[in-house]
């Protein structure tokens, strides 16, 4: 091996314990666990926070634009059906994992994946700091 070798490898290695850790510290993991929920918020106030354990349900909200139904459970959470013209919410697919959102923006309607049911649902601090 020479010089070049061991630099590109020692660099790999650095961006693997920096990843590593990033993901320790922040705990995105998998929402599987009977820890994660689902945040469902219309207009910035939080209307739901609904447990990602057991089976599926289906939970009808009203956006800015009209009605929207999120599918919480075995899981995951996604947008089974809105009255937003694009869809985008829809075909953006579950959400499985702690930090991963969802947002119907016509609707002003946003659901997220967080840690726990304890998890300063009401607190003043942003998601940049969480």
């Amino acid at each position: 091996m020479n010089r070049r070798d061991i630099l590109i490898i020692a660099t790999f290695l650095l961006f693997a314990g920096v990843w590593g850790a990033v993901k320790l510290v922040a705990g995105f993991g998998d929402a599987r666990d009977a820890e994660a929920v689902a945040e469902i918020s219309v207009a910035g106030k939080i209307v739901d926070i609904l447990p990602m354990s057991g089976e599926e349900r289906d939970v009808s909200i009203v956006g800015a634009l009209g009605p929207l139904t999120v599918r919480v459970g075995s899981g995951t959470a996604y947008v089974a059906a809105s009255s937003c013209p694009s869809q985008d919410c829809v075909r953006a697919g579950k959400i499985t994992s702690r930090g991963q959102c969802v947002a119907c923006l016509p609707n002003r309607a946003l659901i997220r994946v967080k840690g726990g049911a304890t998890a300063n649902a009401n607190s003043e601090v942003d998601a940049i700091a969480e």
